[in-house]
C-alpha cells in the first residue's frame, strides 16, 4: 500500500491520473482537469486526500463530460 509507506494520498492519486495519462502518451487528453481536456470525473463520497478508500464509495461516473452513472443518470 502506498499510502502506508509514507507516500501522500494526493501524490497517489496524481500519479494514477495525470502521471499515467502523461505516460501513455494522452496526457493532451486525460489526466487532468483542465478546460479542453475530456472531462471524465469519479464522483465520490468522501474526500480521498484523507482516505483513499473513499475512491470506492462511488456516487456518479462522468464520461466525455455527460454524466453515464449516478443520482441523475438513472
Amino acid at each position: 500500500n502506498w499510502v502506508r509507506s509514507g507516500i501522500p494520498a494526493a501524490e497517489v492519486i496524481r500519479s494514477a491520473t495525470g502521471e499515467a495519462a502523461g505516460a501513455l502518451g494522452l496526457a493532451h487528453r486525460i489526466g487532468t482537469i483542465v478546460p479542453g481536456k475530456d472531462a471524465d470525473l469519479l464522483l465520490v463520497e468522501g474526500n480521498p486526500l484523507d482516505d483513499l478508500s473513499n475512491l470506492r464509495k462511488v456516487v456518479a461516473i462522468v464520461a466525455n463530460g455527460e454524466l453515464i452513472s449516478g443520482p441523475s443518470a438513472d
